[in-house]
């Protein structure tokens, strides 16, 4: 993705997983643990968004990712808990023409 331009944005709830993400020289590294990740990705991108996220959070920190969607964007859950408990997303975060795609791993 690097090569290609892209920047990296990475997220993690404890200091240690944010420190091994630091290393990997991402662009930005955030704590999902505070839900302020969304709002720290839309500064960094001047109001726009990501083309892609990665996402493995549950509850809240879902309609959070998906915050941080630009127009077109993509989500991939590779999450595991919502899924088992058929929890439900609002269609809202879908409105600008962003996908959700689940991936079971």
């Amino acid at each position: 993705a690097r090569d290609r331009g892209a920047k990296l944005f990475g997220t993690a709830g404890s200091e240690q997983k944010r420190a091994f993400l630091s290393a990997l020289d991402l662009d930005k590294v955030m704590n999902s643990r505070s839900l302020d990740f969304a709002d720290e990705v839309r500064a960094a991108t001047q109001g726009r968004g990501v083309d892609v996220v990665l996402n493995a959070l549950s509850g809240s920190g879902i309609d959070k990712s998906l915050e941080c969607l630009a127009p077109f964007g993509r989500m991939i859950e590779i999450g595991k808990r919502d899924l088992a408990e058929d929890k439900p997303i609002g269609l809202r975060s879908l409105y600008r023409n962003n996908a959700y795609s689940v991936i079971d791993l």
